[in-house]
C-alpha cells in the first residue's frame, strides 16, 4: 500500500508542478484507456438478465433524487473548471462546447458501467457485494489472461491519478495565493507531502464511510452553491450602462446568497437500510481477545403487512469491541447501527477490568 501511495504522489507531483499545458496532454493520452474499461465491462452483458431493473422507476422519483447524494462524488471534478478558465485560449461557446461534451461522455461511462453491474447481479446480490464492478470482472477470463479485474483496476487507477493531479494543482494555486508566493512548486509539494501523511493513516471502514459522507455533503457547496454565489456576485457587482443596479435587487441578491448558509437536516439513516443492534454482551475470551455478541433485529417485511420479525444472534472475538464491530459488519449486508439499542450486557471480569 505505501509503495503505490509513494507512486501516486511523485507521479501526481511531477505532473501538478509542471505547466496546465503539460496536464492537459497527459490526461488527452490517457484518455484512450477508456475503451479497454467499456470491452471489458461490455463483455459481461452476455450473462446479463435485463429483468433486474424491471420496473424501472418503480420506487419514484423521490428515491431516485435521494439516491443522487451517494452518486455526485464520482461526478465530480467538472468544478476545476473555475480555476483553469482563464488560461484557456479560445473562450466562449467553443470552451462552454467543450466543457459540455466532456461532462456528458463523463456522465455515458458512469451510466453505462452502473446499467453493466445492476443487469449483471440481483438486487438481493446488489445488498451484499461491496464494489460489483470488480467483482463482476472477477468472473470473466480468457485464453490469455485469466484475471481481467486486475487489469482493470490497473487501467483505473490511472484514472483516478488524474483525478489526484487536479485537485493536488488547485490546491497549489490556493496555498500560493494565501502565502503570496511567486511559484506554485513549494505550496504543491506542500500539499502533497499533506495528503501523502494522511492517506497513510490507517482507515477502517467506518472511518473511509464517514469521510466520504462529509465529501459528498460539502461538494454540494463546492460544485453548486460556491459557483451560484460567484455568479450573484457578479451579478451584484455588474453595472449596465454607467447605471448601478437597484438596490432592492441588491438585497434580495444579498438574501439569496445568505440561504446557501442556512443549517438544515445534514444526515439521514433509513431503517430499510440498515439492520438494528437490540443488544450488545462483552466478556473476555481470553487474555487477548474479547468476545462481543449482538442481538440484531431482522426487520424484513412490516408486521402491518404480514410480516413477522426475527432476532439473528451473532458472537465474534477480536482484540477490542470496535474490531469486533467491524467484522460483524463484513459478515452482514446492510449497515449495521447502535441507534435502538436497548439492553447491554457486562461479563463479571470485563466489568471489573479498567482499561
Amino acid at each position: 500500500m505505501l509503495v503505490i501511495l509513494l507512486l501516486l504522489t511523485v507521479s501526481g507531483t511531477y505532473l501538478a508542478v509542471g505547466r496546465i499545458k503539460v496536464m492537459g496532454r497527459f490526461y488527452q493520452f490517457v484518455s484512450i484507456l477508456i475503451v479497454p474499461l467499456v470491452i471489458m465491462s461490455a463483455y459481461t452483458l452476455k450473462d446479463a438478465d435485463i429483468r433486474y431493473i424491471m420496473p424501472i422507476g418503480q420506487n419514484g422519483i423521490g428515491t431516485i433524487l435521494k439516491a443522487t447524494q451517494q452518486g455526485i462524488v464520482s461526478m465530480l471534478g467538472f468544478e476545476i473548471v473555475l480555476f483553469i478558465y482563464p488560461f484557456v485560449q479560445t473562450k466562449g461557446k467553443t470552451a462552454l462546447k467543450s466543457l459540455t461534451l466532456a461532462n456528458v461522455a463523463v456522465t455515458l461511462l458512469y451510466s453505462f458501467l452502473t446499467f453493466t453491474t445492476y443487469v449483471f447481479f440481483s438486487p438481493a446480490q446488489l445488498e451484499m457485494i461491496p464494489e460489483p464492478l470488480v467483482y463482476m470482472l472477477k468472473g470473466v477470463s480468457f485464453v490469455i489472461v485469466d484475471r481481467v479485474d486486475l487489469i482493470f483496476l490497473s487501467i483505473w487507477i490511472v484514472s483516478v491519478m488524474t483525478s489526484y493531479v487536479s485537485y493536488l494543482y488547485i490546491a497549489g494555486r490556493g496555498i500560493q495565493h494565501l502565502t503570496k508566493r511567486k511559484k506554485t512548486t513549494g505550496p504543491i509539494l506542500v500539499a502533497a507531502f499533506t495528503a501523502l501523511i494522511l492517506a497513510m493513516f490507517s482507515h477502517d471502514r467506518y472511518t473511509v464511510e464517514m469521510l466520504s459522507g462529509y465529501h459528498a455533503k460539502a461538494s454540494y457547496f463546492f460544485a453548486l452553491g460556491f459557483p451560484l454565489v460567484l455568479f450573484l456576485m457578479s451579478l451584484l457587482f455588474k453595472k449596465k450602462r454607467g447605471v448601478a443596479m437597484n438596490k432592492k435587487l441588491y438585497q434580495c441578491l444579498i438574501l439569496l446568497s445568505m440561504l446557501i448558509l442556512l443549517t438544515s437536516c445534514w444526515d439521514q439513516e433509513l431503517l430499510k437500510e440498515s439492520k438494528l443492534i437490540y443488544g450488545a454482551g462483552f466478556d473476555y475470551e481470553n487474555e487477548d481477545e474479547i468476545r462481543t455478541t449482538f442481538v440484531v433485529r431482522n426487520l424484513g417485511v412490516p408486521v402491518s403487512q404480514g410480516g413477522v420479525y426475527s432476532n439473528r444472534i451473532i458472537s465474534i472475538a477480536g482484540p477490542s469491541p470496535r474490531a469486533t464491530r467491524i467484522e460483524m459488519d463484513r459478515i452482514i449486508s446492510k449497515q449495521v447501527t447502535a441507534s435502538k439499542n436497548q439492553l447491554l450486557l457486562l461479563g463479571g471480569r470485563s466489568s471489573k477490568t479498567q482499561r
